[in-house]
């Protein structure tokens, strides 16, 4: 994520923390966990917050706690609305082809993107899109878009998302 967001950043004058997942045991392989009820912290919960505090407590960094964005790519782009939802300190979240756990989707209400690419094998859009539907129905306000693109976040989506999120601040 880091390398993809690197010109943009730089260039709208945003940090960048990106936390890797953990390793799951069951599954030999690395993965995050996400929760599957509102309030369950997992320990990639746990390594996310530990990471934005570590960054927030930088002298030389000085970020913007009432506009935060999370985000996720892929298996970790559930985590986004998860942690956003279920902890304070994140003003919206964004999925980039990946889904949700609706089920531990927290009280918090804050505005979400879903994107997906059209031709993606890994993250269909039509999955990515019923994802961002069920937020909806959940009583998120959720913008939804797809590109012409396969599991790869294109510059386009890029500069979009990042359009939107300076959109929201205050």
């Amino acid at each position: 994520m880091i390398a993809a967001f690197k010109t943009i950043a730089i260039e709208r004058r945003f940090a960048i923390v990106a936390p890797s997942s953990g390793y799951a045991e069951a599954l030999h392989d690395f993965t995050w966990t996400v929760g599957d009820k509102p309030n369950e912290i997992t320990s990639d919960f746990r390594h996310v917050a530990a990471c934005v505090a570590e960054t927030r407590a930088r002298e030389d960094v000085k970020l913007d706690a009432t506009h935060t964005l999370i985000v996720g790519f892929s298996g970790g782009g559930s985590s986004a609305p998860y942690i956003a939802t279920n902890t304070a300190g994140y003003a919206a979240f964004a999925v980039l082809h990946g889904g949700v756990f609706i089920t531990g989707i927290g009280p918090r209400r804050v505005p979400g993107w879903f994107s997906s690419g059209a031709t993606d094998p890994i993250r269909p859009a039509q999955g990515v899109l019923e994802s961002a539907q069920a937020m909806r129905t959940a009583g998120f306000n959720v913008t939804y878009r797809s590109y012409p693109s396969t599991h790869v976040v294109s510059e386009r989506e890029l500069a979009d998302i990042v359009d939107w999120w300076f959109a929201l601040r205050p």
